[in-house]
């Protein structure tokens, strides 16, 4: 294999392991970020759920409501038909039997017939509802039964009692009318359908005024009792007319059709006549006359009442279409957080997942580098000495320092190139990694300093880099004789002959030069001041040689 295929292996070795997804407490934080991630999306989730939950509840009440509205127009339709049917068959009893009223009497009862026909259902039935009242059969029969007692009884009747019959009718409905109402009334309806409900209760008054009046002019006079009963029914028409105005604007901008017009002048002109009982001679025409202009008065209260129910049904379908809108955005957002959501978290999951294990790695990165950095660290001060590698390490200047005196030992192994020929490197090199190691632990015990080793050569300083006063020599020798003494004990293993120690020792601070570095100096620009040892040293085989003292330069010649 290739060097440059070894490094691509080890490349894609490293980013695996920068993948590799951490464990034990990087699971725990892994868990808490998507915990995290994940607690936004379920709170928007829960959020909007409960938002929908309002609005489809808002709706399903909404939408009732805008049933029951619709509901009670029929009813309010059904109501006036029944009033109009008082009205004329107060008509009919007060003109004593006329045909022709009979007859516009029959039209109404087929008006009133329908209007029962159309309602879309029967109102709430309870256990004090009378029998006639339970069902639409049965009203139907009860009312037939009294109309035809109205014909063929009608000499055992009286005006009083049919008003009161069709007044008590009438009241049962509009009571019915207002408990629907009230389950339909809502914040942003009450003030119409308030209105709404003193308007239907109005045009009944109304009604009953018609009936009581067409009495009045039937009979050409009241008694004192149906003139008090008169007066009470136009106070209370005239008093839920005003709180219908108090809750909408829109009545009055109806009623103003109405201001100051004939119509107005002469049920104006009739109701003080009525008030006032100004008798005159019995007259069916008017009666007749004051049956036609209170129909057109409450005319326009039935235009006010069917008015109020279209804008409040307008407003339900308003605030429907609100409803449905929220709806479809709630549910549009819902499916979106939903379906975005998991994406999300897997996202969260892989992006924490890979942060998480490229933490680690640079964790195990960072600890790598720490390893290597106390290496190097270590062969710094092999190297060096302390004080100079930690000014290194500052990166400061590293100042020359001047020693007065230090004692230098060398030591070398006798005979080591020749006796370490013939083994392997490995075990060359294994043998001085043990024996160093044992010349190591020995000048531990001692103030020097080892400068350096080379094969089998081994040189150590006193008295530097720290200064330690005249002790360099006695420390340099005590280390010199343990030395000696732990290479006697020492196991060579790989040569089967034990090791003798060579060791020089020299305590100084002069400079010794040979007769050729002499002759070189003398030569040189510099003036050198050189002074003869004085003795002969042997160097080998009987060979010696004289060598001189460098003292000092005496004079800088020219450059």
């Amino acid at each position: 294999m290739s060097l440059y295929a070894k490094y691509r292996q080890s490349n894609r070795h490293d980013e695996s392991d920068a993948l590799t997804p951490p464990s034990g407490k990087c699971t725990l934080q892994l868990v808490g970020l998507l915990f995290l991630a994940l607690s936004p999306i379920l709170a928007m989730v829960v959020q909007n759920a409960i938002i929908l939950n309002e609005v489809s509840e808002n709706r399903i009440i909404r939408r009732a409501a805008s049933r029951e509205i619709s509901f009670s127009t029929y009813i309010g339709r059904a109501v006036h038909n029944l009033a109009v049917e008082r009205g004329a068959t107060s008509l009919f009893l007060g003109s004593r039997g006329d045909t022709d009223v009979y007859q516009g009497l029959l039209r109404k009862y087929e008006d009133t017939d329908m209007a029962i026909a159309d309602l879309p259902s029967w109102p709430d039935v309870t256990a004090e509802t009378p029998w006639y009242f339970r069902n639409p059969e049965n009203f139907q029969r009860y009312l037939a039964h009294h109309r035809s007692d109205v014909w063929f009884k009608r000499n055992q009747t009286t005006v009083t009692k049919e008003i009161l019959f069709y007044t008590a009718v009438t009241e049962k409905f509009i009571s019915d009318m207002g408990r629907t109402l009230s389950r339909a009334d809502t914040s942003q309806l009450w003030t119409t359908v308030v209105a709404y409900q003193m308007v239907v209760s109005a045009k009944d008054y109304a009604g009953l005024e018609r009936a009581l009046g067409s009495v009045f002019f039937a009979q050409g006079g009241f008694s004192s009792s149906e003139l008090i009963w008169y007066d009470k029914v136009l106070e209370v028409g005239n008093s839920n007319l005003k709180d219908a105005i108090t809750y909408s604007d829109r009545v009055v901008q109806i009623l103003e059709q109405f201001r100051g017009t004939a119509l107005e002048a002469n049920i104006s002109s009739s109701r003080e006549r009525i008030k006032t009982n100004q008798i005159a001679r019995a007259s069916v025409e008017a009666g007749a006359e004051w049956f036609d202009l209170m129909t057109q008065y409450i005319g326009f209260l039935r235009q006010v009442e069917q008015h109020l129910s279209e804008r409040v049904l307008d407003i339900l379908q308003h605030l429907l279409a609100q409803d449905d809108v929220q709806l479809a955005t709630g549910y549009t957002i819902l499916l979106t957080v939903v379906s975005i959501g998991p994406f999300i978290v897997m996202g969260v999951y892989k992006m924490a997942s890979e942060a998480q294990a490229v933490a680690a790695n640079l964790e195990n990165i960072t600890a790598k580098l720490e390893l290597e950095k106390k290496k190097s660290d270590k062969l710094l001060y092999r190297v060096f000495p302390a004080i100079v590698v930690n000014a290194m390490k500052k990166a400061d200047t590293v100042p020359a320092e001047y020693f007065d005196e230090v004692t230098i030992m060398f030591s070398d192994i006798v005979g080591f190139t020749e006796r370490t020929a013939a083994i392997s490197p490995h075990k060359v090199i294994d043998l001085l990694n043990r024996l160093y190691h044992t010349f190591d632990v020995v000048l531990g015990r001692y103030d020097v300093y080892k400068v350096e080793s080379i094969a089998g050569a081994y040189m150590v300083a006193s008295g530097l880099p720290t200064k330690n006063g005249d002790h360099h020599g006695e420390q340099i020798a005590c280390a010199a004789l343990h030395l000696m003494k732990a290479a006697r004990s020492f196991h060579p293993v790989h040569v089967t002959y034990p090791l003798e120690l060579r060791i020089g020792i020299h305590t100084a601070n002069r400079i010794q030069i040979s007769p050729s570095t002499r002759e070189l100096l003398m030569t040189s620009r510099e003036s050198f001041l050189v002074e003869p040892r004085g003795d002969v040293i042997p160097i080998k085989d009987g060979v010696t040689m004289k060598t001189y003292w460098l003292n000092l330069v005496k004079t800088q010649g020219p450059k």
